[in-house]
């Protein structure tokens, strides 16, 4: 993979990440102060969580091409982070709701 396709890849993403946060940020017009920040720190988040996850993809792609003996070794890492990621993931989106239900509360309580 070289440099150009890594840099397409980057950029495609950050071009989609956008397109599906707008949806997310507008629809914040008639919300609390306090469920605003916690919808912007969880979006936050989610594209670090997101840029690590295009960062893992392009070493891939580099693993692929320029090393592949450490090739097999990428694999079981990924395969690896993509189970923890599996059981991982339910919980936090679950944190997150509850944490956003108590932000929402407490800005409708004053």
């Amino acid at each position: 993979m070289s440099t150009s396709d890594i840099a397409y890849l980057v950029f495609a993403f950050v071009a989609v990440m956008v397109i599906c946060s707008l949806p997310g940020l507008v629809s914040l017009k008639g919300a609390g102060r306090r469920y605003r920040a916690g919808v912007r720190r969880g979006l936050a988040a989610g594209w670090l969580i997101a840029l690590g996850v295009v960062g893992w993809m392009a070493l891939g792609g580099y693993f692929l091409s320029e090393a592949p003996a450490w090739f097999h070794t990428y694999a079981r890492v990924t395969w690896g982070l993509m189970i923890a990621g599996a059981v991982v993931l339910p919980f936090a989106i679950r944190r997150g709701n509850r944490r956003l239900a108590a932000l929402q509360a407490a800005d409708a309580r004053g």
